[in-house]
């Protein structure tokens, strides 16, 4: 056997640490792009909404 049964637990429990800590970490990035995404949608609703809004107005100013 490659390792004793103590060891093989201390081993198992730091790789499981390691697994926690990855998922985490990778729980927070997608937490993070999707927080960006959402900003960028709402970046572009308003920036659609001005747009709908500026628009008939400079047409109306164009052809007066």
């Amino acid at each position: 056997m490659l390792f004793c049964g103590g060891c093989l637990c201390v081993l198992i429990v730091l790789l499981l640490d390691m697994c926690v800590s990855i998922l985490k970490a990778l729980m927070q990035a997608i937490e993070h792009e999707l927080e960006v995404t959402v900003r960028v949608h709402e970046v572009r609703s308003a920036h659609e909404r001005q747009m709908e809004e500026y628009v008939p107005l400079f047409t109306f100013r164009f052809f007066i």
